[in-house]
């Protein structure tokens, strides 16, 4: 998939973000889907991936689907349920999809799984 170049300082996608996730998405069918490893540096208590950054990649997953989809715009509402830790160096794959639209708002949907399991799930709204 090519890149946009306005959008290689993100941190969640961004190649040239040197403390970015450095995501890389592509699809799967209707999924948008990137997978993830968290780093050391990504802990919050000793040896779990720190929540934020969970959800992070959660939404950047829903953000850059729908920027793919629809050209961007700002998340509205997140919410997120953690369902399991994350250990630094666990391999774990992130799947977005869109749920509904609605007028301006599209209410999409993320997954973080580690071995088909969730460890995270999200819903967010997004402002078209």
């Amino acid at each position: 998939m090519k890149r946009d170049p306005s959008l290689e300082g993100c941190f969640g996608c961004g190649a040239d973000n040197e403390i970015g996730l450095r995501l890389e998405f592509h699809w799967e069918g209707e999924d948008y889907v990137a997978p993830f490893t968290g780093q050391e540096c990504h802990q919050g208590y000793p040896g779990v991936v720190h929540g934020g950054i969970i959800a992070s990649v959660l939404d950047e997953a829903m953000g850059r689907l729908l920027w793919e989809k629809r050209g961007g715009g700002p998340t509205r509402k997140l919410t997120v349920e953690y369902l399991a830790p994350l250990a630094p160096g666990e391999e774990a794959i992130c799947r977005a999809r869109i749920a509904q639209k609605k007028g301006r708002a599209i209410f999409l949907e993320a997954q973080l799984l580690r071995d088909g399991e969730a460890v995270a799930v999200a819903k967010g709204t997004y402002i078209i």
